[in-house]
């Protein structure tokens, strides 16, 4: 139907398993790491305070985002580990004695030392933990990867060990680490989706809005586009002419970009996902929205259907 093959780029956390399951163990693991490693104190005492900027956040989820490089990333509310990640950033930001242990725990780092402590402690701990993979994971996979007609890649920020290891759990192999299972499937990685470039010069043309480098989603939340280096690793992706679907469990660090640059976008509306997140999707002609994993195959069928469709007219 299509000629040209149709690259399925899957974000692994939260799209593929069970993120709002297994954010409970990440986030005693990493408390309890913290707490003896880093900050030395008494890790009930951490945890009190974890939880009470956990609600704070939760309370006023409009004022509290992953800010990278000066520039935020995501909102907090946007995924189960975000909530974690900005609960964390959030806690040792607000403590000055916090503060300056983490900064000389990671004196040098890419990112400043709290982005830096989270990014540690959210790698290091996710790698131990076996995932729950949402229903049917395996079949769905294997089904892409048996298509002729499809490419299916695994999105992650990760350089993608974690994800290889975990995807060997069901007998599917990659691209990063050899093995002799039967499927195989790529990984599209250390993507870098919340890397953000204040010194970006790039601006994106929107049909309502003009040149931008941020989109506005309602009067209360905005996306900022910045992300100049995973813009590059998209577009490379596009190079060949390929026709490529997103899918993922939130919009601002994997689909603000694929919608901008007229890929389509699959959102995964996992039981943490905002409502203006999802009806943001469902405004754009590209962006699609489906109830749990299992709907995926179909929602693929229906936008390559489109894409028929839209050519022969």
């Amino acid at each position: 139907m299509i000629s040209k093959k149709v690259k399925v780029i899957i974000d692994y956390d939260g799209t593929l398993t069970y993120e709002e399951r297994d954010v409970a163990k990440l986030a005693k693991k990493a408390l309890k790491d913290l707490a003896e490693n880093i900050l030395h104190l008494p890790e009930a005492k951490l945890v009190k305070i974890y939880e009470q900027t956990k609600q704070k956040i939760l309370d006023n989820p409009t004022k509290f985002s992953w800010v990278v490089n000066g520039l935020p990333a995501c909102y907090a509310v946007e995924g189960a580990f975000l909530l974690n990640t900005v609960s964390t950033q959030t806690m040792l930001r607000d403590n000055r004695k916090f503060t300056k242990a983490v900064t000389k725990f990671f004196p040098k780092g890419d990112y400043g030392p709290i982005v830096d402590c989270t990014n540690y402690l959210f790698h290091k701990h996710t790698f131990g933990i076996v995932p729950q993979f949402r229903e049917k994971t395996k079949e769905i996979l294997i089904q892409f990867i048996e298509d002729k007609g499809i490419e299916p890649y695994i999105l992650t920020c990760s350089k993608g060990d974690k994800v290889a290891k975990n995807l060997a759990r069901l007998n599917i192999g990659t691209d990063v680490k050899p093995n002799s299972f039967k499927h195989q499937i790529s990984i599209f990685g250390d993507t870098r989706q919340y890397e953000m470039d204040p010194n970006w010069k790039y601006f994106f043309n929107h049909s309502k809005h003009g040149q931008i480098q941020t989109i506005p989603i309602n009067k209360k939340y905005s996306i900022d586009l910045r992300r100049s280096d995973y813009f590059k690793k998209l577009k490379k992706e596009q190079a060949d002419g390929s026709r490529i679907i997103v899918v993922a469990d939130m919009v601002s660090l994997p689909g603000i970009l694929p919608l901008m640059m007229g890929m389509d976008f699959v959102m995964i509306k996992a039981q943490y996902v905002p409502q203006w997140s999802i009806d943001f999707v469902k405004s754009w002609k590209n962006g699609w929205t489906i109830n749990n994993f299992l709907e995926l195959p179909k929602m693929v069928d229906k936008i390559m259907n489109q894409w028929f469709l839209d050519n022969k007219l």
